[in-house]
């Protein structure tokens, strides 16, 4: 909880409306429950992997974006 708390704050909101829809949130949650599957099964090595897994591809969703905005936005100009 504390670690989704501290993404809650006025910068991380203004991006979200960008790079955040309703198969972002889909996929975030399967990867969330593989990290929580794994914690409640107490294998610690499945659910690091699943919590590396997660993170890996939160950033690459979010470059993605990012980069596809970036990319579009300098078209526009």
């Amino acid at each position: 909880g504390e670690l989704f708390d501290q993404r809650m704050n006025p910068y991380f909101e203004r991006l979200s409306i960008y790079f955040e829809n309703r198969d972002s949130w889909r996929i975030a949650a399967e990867e969330h429950r593989a990290v929580r599957d794994a914690i409640a099964a107490r294998d610690p090595e499945r659910a690091k992997t699943a919590m590396q897994h997660h993170l890996r591809q939160s950033q690459l969703r979010f470059s993605r974006n990012f980069d596809e905005r970036a990319i579009a936005k300098e078209i526009a100009l």
